[in-house]
């Protein structure tokens, strides 16, 4: 698992949290590996209802 990164502010109120291209980089990488996932499940129900009897079809 990956440690969490604190995104807390110092006392000056500097954020000291990841930058904004390494947090977006990783939200995007996430939604693809999602997205991905959603589009082979949505394959294998396909798959699945054209496995029936021809008379189901």
């Amino acid at each position: 698992m990956q440690e969490i990164e604190r995104r807390d502010s110092d006392a000056l109120g500097r954020y000291g949290g990841p930058g904004y291209e390494r947090w977006k980089g990783r939200n995007l990488e996430m939604r693809r590996k999602i997205d991905a996932v959603k589009f082979s499940n949505q394959i294998a129900e396909m798959n699945r209802q054209d496995e029936g009897l021809d008379s189901e079809r």
